[in-house]
């Protein structure tokens, strides 16, 4: 009964209640049970996500349905050519053919091949192949296949380095490899959301208190963002049984599940405060709540979900594993909102406005202390801005680069000794400006007051001035992109990992230290050749010729031998020779010749011719025999079912422009037949094709979604494709920033250590900019809302732009900085993706939230006026039909408004 009480004797609606209203007055009436259930479906959810690390994938970085995808299966199915899961470097003070050395790499060897889940194992002590020995013969390579999936093989591999790593002295060994990668992946973002949760945790909380003004409103996002979290890891451990997951994903949506979740509870909470202080009871303020801003937080998150569902056009698993990731979490914080926030708004009632910590400080802002706080974050910003561009300008090996290892080595030691005192030091260290910064912004009041001052002066002065400040913000944003006009795409590899992991050390060893970069070759795939048949043998030794002959090639190798190339040095020659599985035997006739030269001139002039003669017969018929035997091994090597496999060994860098120009000439090289190539410059370059063929039909996918959505929900086709425009427009700062940083390495040291490779991970750009845009569709959403709620109530177009503004300015700037916070805390990853997707994510959101909001869009709107409402007769009809429009009381809109809005098209002013 008391349940029945908040909604005592309601007045019967107006007009029929939408769906998200009756389900708030029906949660509102059984909270308890609401709650409850909530509370076991979050704990079953907890429990089904335990064991998702075990099952996630570091791969799907390269496209699929390729030239090179289609080699590489037949590479697999007809030569056992599978990447190895794992690559051993077994390290000595001494050379590996040495007694103890040789005895432990053969210990090591067969402790391998006796361990479960280990399918392979080629050693260098087993076949003494120059190819897997060092040039300076003191380290050596095991390769390693592990059985099962790429799940199986993860955890093999977390078994087994740890197991052989100091066990084979004096052997040294270390482990790169796309398993031992993904163990170190997982590892990392293990540490990253402990990190996260030292550091950006209080002043996540700090800024909730700020902008709810309550510390129990400020308890609210958290308990929606932790079901949203909970729910997508529950479900990502579900897929993962039908499609390969990232191991991205789940730092991807423990980010941004806490930010949506943060920002559709400010609207809700906000709109609930409005609706008490009305004079509502509890109840009905709830069901009001819910029936306005509710509507816009689903409209909001289907924004959100169909843009980012423009990724399911490329044709990388990568992508699709976290659009997968990305949809999940956006629709379970908006469910998680409203099915659960309803029960917990009733249960705390007026007590949503209680305990204020800030109070003293609010009340002491509306004077004075508010222009102290405005010019100290003025001082602030200016401050950092110089030392910043200070550290930039000096020398790298005196300044900016001695400064971030040291301020990143008192950071790490401090966090890794002790983590809770250095995690309170941050948060006072930055919660202080924090809050003089938070002053500018409109923190000074709750976000439930009505209006922001700041931002009505904001949105005043673009609307008297819209072609000055919307022109200049426009150019402004224009010119941040000007360091992306150079930007070059690469695939990324083990590099994104710290300098200092095992996997990029390990591998960088590899490359420096062993004569063939296995990463350099590129596999020429001949379907329907046969080295057996005379004709084809002798087209293939032409083609590889002709192959050999190109530049930047340093040997081609296949079943008729091996070919130097020209761009050959002595040592890498030989190397290469050693390593192939066989050479291109000498025949026996001159093997003859010198043989009996030598036996000649030892026994006698006399006796020489004899002997020469018949020594040469017996040893010319044992080495014809070795020579037959040594061209069938070849065959064997590089023939396959009526199939023939080229390498073609390169000088440049797999990602460099020169390899790329060197596939383009093997692919441009006439062959004896259908050729396909695969390695990995033909993997990365691909990959970026394919990307770029997919990219019109991912953006006609974004765009026409969004626009249609808009356009249901405003009911205006102008607003709508400006929201597009201005949307796409506040992803300049983040392409800049993201090149200078990144591939030119300006400014690294403010995100700390990465390696720089003088490319951008072409995926995690698109991927940052996707999800970019799908958040500043969010604001627009809830913007629109209360602009036209305004402008349906009093017609006044200009009025409501700015009443809308001021309105939402303070509730969207707290919104943003939350979610660039617990983006941008992906920052602090020692992964260069994480890094990557969180600074982009930060910087777009916040530029969104005051550029574009607070300037582009009312300039904009002013120049275009009344036309913004405007759509045609059918278009208009379609739209009252369906209903979807928003408003604070449900009235219609006023008779005639596509007539008097045709006339403001045509400059005629309505009667």
């Amino acid at each position: 009964m008391r349940a029945r009480g908040l909604l005592a004797r309601p007045r019967r609606p107006a007009r029929r209640e939408g769906a998200l209203a009756a389900f708030a007055r029906w949660s509102v009436r059984n909270r308890t049970a609401v709650l409850a259930a909530s509370a076991v479906t979050a704990l079953m959810l907890a429990l089904l996500a335990t064991g998702l690390a075990d099952r996630l994938s570091n791969g799907g970085f390269l496209a699929t349905g390729t030239e090179s995808a289609r080699a590489d299966a037949l590479l697999t199915r007809g030569f056992d050519a599978t990447t190895p899961d794992l690559v051993l470097r077994a390290a000595a003070d001494r050379p590996v053919d040495s007694g103890p050395v040789a005895a432990a790499g053969a210990r090591l060897t067969r402790h391998l091949r006796s361990r479960p889940g280990v399918a392979r194992v080629r050693s260098y002590w087993d076949a003494r192949t120059d190819a897997l020995r060092a040039t300076d013969g003191r380290s050596a390579l095991l390769v390693v296949d592990l059985a099962g999936t790429e799940a199986d093989a993860t955890r093999t591999a977390e078994r087994l380095v740890p197991d052989v790593a100091r066990r084979f002295a004096p052997l040294r060994v270390t482990a790169t490899g796309p398993a031992w990668t993904n163990v170190q992946f997982i590892r990392q973002g293990q540490d990253d959301a402990r990190r996260a949760e030292v550091v950006v945790a209080p002043l996540a909380v700090l800024i909730l208190v700020i902008a709810f003004g309550s510390v129990f409103a400020s308890l609210l996002p958290v308990v929606v963002g932790a079901l949203a979290v909970v729910g997508t890891l529950a479900a990502l451990r579900l897929l993962t049984h039908a499609i390969e997951i990232s191991v991205f994903a789940p730092n991807l949506a423990t980010a941004l599940g806490f930010g949506l979740a943060i920002d559709y509870s400010l609207f809700i909470v906000t709109r609930f405060r409005e609706e008490l202080g009305r004079g509502l009871p509890v109840g009905e303020a709830v069901v009001r709540s819910m029936g306005t801003a509710g509507r816009t937080v689903v409209f909001s998150a289907c924004t959100v979900g169909l843009a980012v569902s423009g990724l399911f056009v490329f044709p990388v698993a990568l992508l699709r594993s976290l659009a997968w990731a990305v949809i999940t979490v956006v629709a379970l914080a908006a469910a998680a909102t409203i099915l659960v926030l309803p029960a917990l708004l009733a249960v705390l009632g007026t007590r949503v406005n209680d305990l204020d910590p800030f109070a003293r400080l609010r009340r002491r802002a509306a004077g004075a202390g508010r222009r102290r706080a405005v010019r100290a974050a003025r001082r602030l910003v200016l401050a950092g801005g110089a030392t910043a561009v200070a550290l930039d300008l000096l020398p790298a090996r005196r300044g900016r680069a001695a400064l971030a290892r040291a301020l990143a080595r008192a950071l790490a030691h401090a966090l890794a000794r002790r983590p809770l005192t250095a995690g309170g030091a941050a948060a006072v260290l930055l919660g202080g400006p924090g809050w003089a910064i938070a002053r500018i912004c409109g923190f000074g009041r709750r976000v439930a007051e009505r209006e922001s001052l700041l931002w009505r002066r904001v949105a005043l002065a673009a609307v008297r001035r819209p072609v000055a400040l919307g022109g200049g913000c426009a150019v402004l944003l224009l010119m941040l992109t000007l360091p992306f006009l150079h930007v070059r795409f690469g695939i990324a590899d083990e590099r994104i990992l710290p300098v200092s992991a095992e996997a990029h050390a390990t591998a960088r060893q590899i490359r420096r230290d062993f004569a063939r970069q296995v990463d350099r070759d590129l596999h020429v795939v001949l379907p329907g050749v046969d080295a057996a048949r005379p004709g084809d043998r002798r087209d293939l030794a032409g083609y590889a010729r002709r192959l050999a002959a190109l530049p930047q090639v340093v040997a081609v190798q296949t079943a008729t031998g091996v070919y130097p190339g020209r761009a050959r040095s002595g040592s890498e020659l030989r190397a290469r020779s050693r390593a192939a599985p066989h050479g291109e035997p000498r025949s026996a006739k001159s093997h003859a010749r010198s043989h009996g030269r030598s036996h000649g001139r030892s026994h006698g002039r006399s006796h020489a011719k004899s002997h020469a003669k018949s020594h040469a017969k017996s040893h010319g018929r044992s080495r014809g025999d070795a020579g037959s035997r040594a061209r069938r091994e070849q065959e064997r090597s590089f023939t396959s079912r009526g199939t023939t496999l080229v390498v073609v060994s390169g000088r440049p860098d797999p990602q460099s422009r020169a390899a790329g120009r060197l596939l383009e000439r093997v692919r441009a090289e006439p062959a004896p037949g259908h050729r396909l190539v695969s390695g990995r410059t033909a993997q990365v370059n691909d990959t970026l094709t394919a990307m770029g063929r997919a990219l019109p039909g991912a953006v006609a996918v974004i765009a026409v979604s969004t626009v249609v959505l808009l356009f249901l929900f405003t009911g205006g086709v102008l607003v709508s494709v400006k929201a597009l425009l201005l949307g796409a427009l506040s992803l300049t700062a983040s392409c800049g920033a993201i090149v200078a940083i990144f591939q030119d390495g300006r400014l690294r040291g403010l995100v700390g250590d990465f390696a720089l490779t003088g490319h951008l991970e072409a995926i995690t750009l698109v991927l940052t900019l996707t999800v970019a845009f799908g958040l500043s569709m969010d604001y627009e959403v809830f913007l629109l809302s209360r602009i036209r709620e305004h402008h349906r109530a009093t017609g006044d177009h200009d009025g409501a732009v700015v009443t809308g503004i001021a309105t939402t300015g303070r509730l969207v700037t707290a919104a943003a900085c939350v979610i660039a916070l617990t983006t941008g805390s992906l920052v602090l990853s020692g992964n260069t993706v994480l890094k990557m997707n969180g600074l982009g994510l930060a910087l777009a959101v916040l530029v969104d939230a005051t550029l574009v909001r607070g300037v582009l869009v009312p300039a904009f709107m002013r120049l275009t006026g009344p036309a913004n409402w405007w759509a045609p007769v059918p278009l208009a009809r379609l739209h009252r039909r369906l209903g979807l429009e928003e408003g604070g009381d449900g009235t219609p809109p006023a008779t005639g408004r596509v007539r008097r809005t045709l006339r403001a098209l045509s400059g005629v002013r309505a009667r």
